[in-house]
């Protein structure tokens, strides 16, 4: 596991049994922050923004940031598929329920103590027309939405804002089934990100103050 807590020298090298955290963080300034990242990222397909709320008016503790997915699965009439960038499908074999359950299961990461639980995570959704890939149900039902049974995403890039310590966290995840030839590349590249995540708070507050 490669941790950074100071993104201008980490090392990188990757493990390919092990998924890896490079981060990095800064004090909030302010409320705008928040507000101009959510404008930057909602404009990004296939990112998303989650703030659990408690009776409707109540921020939650953590606000968190997903983009950059480096890999998309549907699941359909109890088939299984990755979808790539070009939104292309291409079919995996076996059973829907046992893919999940691997996708699921070799997903995991040691959290450092000094990010939030929830540093790395796989984000989408399940229908309730999941419960025939367990039981026998008869499907009477149109499908008038034309939307899979199952969508899941796995992103990248995450920032989360912990509204309580009043703290950002700038996230790249690096995953054990990357194919990476050029360290050097990939090195600049998580380099770049986190100084473009940076720089996204604090885009439109600089055109607001002009």
């Amino acid at each position: 596991m490669m941790i950074n807590r100071n993104f201008k020298d980490f090392k990188f090298q990757h493990k390919r049994n092990q998924n890896q955290i490079l981060f990095t963080s800064k004090k909030v300034k302010g409320n705008n922050q928040i507000l101009n990242l959510i404008d930057n990222f909602l404009n990004e397909k296939n990112s998303f923004v989650f703030e659990s709320v408690e009776k409707g008016v109540i921020r939650g503790r953590y606000t968190i940031f997903g983009r950059k997915p480096d890999k998309i699965w549907e699941f359909n009439d109890k088939n299984s598929y990755t979808v790539d960038k070009f939104n292309k499908k291409k079919k995996i074999e076996g059973d829907p329920k046992k893919n999940i359950e691997k996708i699921i299961e070799d997903f995991k990461f040691k959290t450092p103590k000094s990010l939030p639980p929830i540093c790395s995570l796989i984000s989408g959704y399940f229908s309730y027309d999941i419960i025939r890939y367990l039981e026998k149900i008869p499907n009477t039902c149109k499908d008038d939405l034309k939307l899979p049974d199952v969508r899941i995403i796995r992103p990248r890039v995450l920032i989360i804002h912990d509204n309580l310590r009043k703290k950002i966290f700038y996230i790249v995840n690096v995953f054990k089934d990357e194919k990476i030839n050029d360290y050097k590349k990939k090195y600049f590249d998580i380099k770049s990100e986190l100084n473009f995540l940076m720089s996204l708070s604090e885009i439109n507050s600089i055109k607001k103050n002009k």
